[in-house]
Parts: C-alpha cells; structure tokens; sequence
C-alpha cells in the first residue's frame, strides 16, 4: 500500500464495555472501509451493531477465541465480513506462567493466583485454566490460592488476601481488568515484595518482575496485516483466523535487584528479552 494514506479513527472503552454499543454506533457512523474491534466484549458490539444495519462492513477482532465466543463460524474460513485475532487455545497453558515463577524464584511455595472468573462462555476457560493451576501446582509442590478479579475494585482485595494468606508469590493471568490496572498491581506487588509473573509483556516494561505469553504487540501487528490486506481487496471470510504460534519471556532484572532476587542463569538464557 505504498503511496496510499489511511486515515484512523479510535474509540476506547477505557474498561467501560457498557459503553461498547454506543462507541459500535459511531464507529458505524463514520461509514469506515474496515472496523478493527478488541477486546472480545467490544468485538461482539461491534459485530452485532454492523448485523443490525444490514450492511458488510469488513470486520477484524482481536479475541480470547473468535470461534468459541461466536464471532466467527469457523478459523479457517471464518465466512461472512468478520475475521481476526485468537489468544491461546489451551487454557491449562496458565500453568507455564506457574512454571516461569517457579524456575525464577525456587523459593516460591504458596502463590495466589488472579484469574478473571469470566474468561470464556460461561466462564469455562476460567474453570479449567483454575483446575490445571492446581493440578500444576501438586506437580510443582506449590500451594496455588485463587482470587477472582472482576473488577479493579477486586484487586486490592486480592492484594489483602495475599497478605492474610501469607503467600510468597503470585500469578497474574491478563484479562482487560488487570491490563487496565496493571500500574496499580505492580506497585502492590513491589510494596509488599512479592515477586510475580504476569500473563502480559506490558507489566514486565512498566516494572513487573516477569512476563511470559504471546507478545501483545505482535498481534496487534498481525490484526494490522489483516486490515491491510482487507484494504486491498481480500474478503474477510476468506482471511483465516490467526492464533499465536510465538510466546515471548520477559524479564526485568531492575524490579528482580529491587526485590533482592537473583534470577537464575538458566532464565535468563531462554528470556527473549532482559531488561535492565
């Protein structure tokens, strides 16, 4: 698309998804070539808002799993104007967050566990992703504690249970609650010296101990090669959903000296990225 200028247009929720059809409707109001929809509540507002007028607006989403959450009808031919982004398929794959904390701090021996209770239809992923964090954990011969976070009013409560329950570490799986208020927990969890590994790399920049999961801004990029390719021509339902193949392990040797850690050598050497 060289020589081509694109002009873009941003909503934000800013957390707020009551205010997801609303912003659907401006959006829709700008009678735009391609609407680029994330989180998954967002996505479905969207999608819903462009089926009530009838038209094909080109859609791309950026999901827990568009299939699951019924944004697409199937990933490799999704049909219709709809196609995107999922996250990680397997929900057990939580436990390789428990693993990274435990390779990092051997230590580690009582963790709570921030989990999003809605994750999934249902909350279903959220279930299975809790009973493969216990499972883990037996492996691991770590006690794995769960508090729910619904809410950014959740969060200092959970930080309170971790204090009452005198854990010695945490794990925070990402969900847009915890992105939104990702300055807050880390500052908590500094304060109370607990080190954590958080399901984002944007809390291993912004000064969390560590981060493993798919890289959020390699998928941003891969949604972004969906809109230009959109933009070129190709339908959507032709465009098969993508699923992240790459998972990237960061880790923040300032936060770990702050936390009087020495993070072993054999992290280090898998880490895609160390900052210091």
């Amino acid at each position: 698309m060289n020589g081509t200028t694109v002009t873009v247009h941003i909503s934000a929720t800013n957390g707020d998804f009551d205010r997801a059809p609303r912003l659907a409707q401006e959006l829709i109001a700008l009678k735009p070539d391609v609407i680029f929809a994330v989180p998954g509540p967002l996505a479905k507002a969207v999608v819903r808002a462009v089926d009530k007028t009838g038209k094909q607006t080109p859609i791309v989403v950026y999901a827990d799993d568009p299939v699951e959450e019924g944004l697409v009808a199937r990933a490799a031919h999704p049909t219709g104007n709809v196609t995107g982004i999922g996250d990680v398929q397997e929900p057990e794959f939580v436990t390789k967050l428990l693993q990274v904390l435990k390779e990092a701090v051997p230590t580690v021996s009582r963790v709570l566990y921030f989990e999003d209770p809605t994750w999934g239809p249902g909350g279903s992923r959220a279930r299975k992703s809790r009973a493969a964090m216990k499972s883990g954990g037996r492996q691991l011969g770590i006690t794995v504690l769960t508090s729910e976070i619904r809410s950014s009013d959740d969060i200092d409560l959970a930080f309170s249970e971790a204090v009452r329950r005198k854990v010695d570490g945490i794990v925070v799986a990402a969900s847009v609650v915890v992105i939104d208020n990702r300055a807050r927990i880390i500052e908590q969890a500094a304060k109370l010296r607990l080190p954590a590994v958080y399901g984002d790399e944007l809390f291993a920049y912004d000064g969390g101990l560590i981060s493993y999961w798919t890289s959020i801004t390699d998928m941003h990029k891969a949604a972004a090669g969906l809109v230009a390719k959109i933009l070129q021509g190709a339908k959507p339902g032709d465009l098969p959903v993508e699923y992240p193949t790459k998972f990237k392990l960061v880790v923040n040797l300032r936060t770990a000296k702050a936390l009087n850690l020495s993070i072993p050598q054999s992290v280090l050497l898998q880490a895609d990225e160390v900052l210091k």
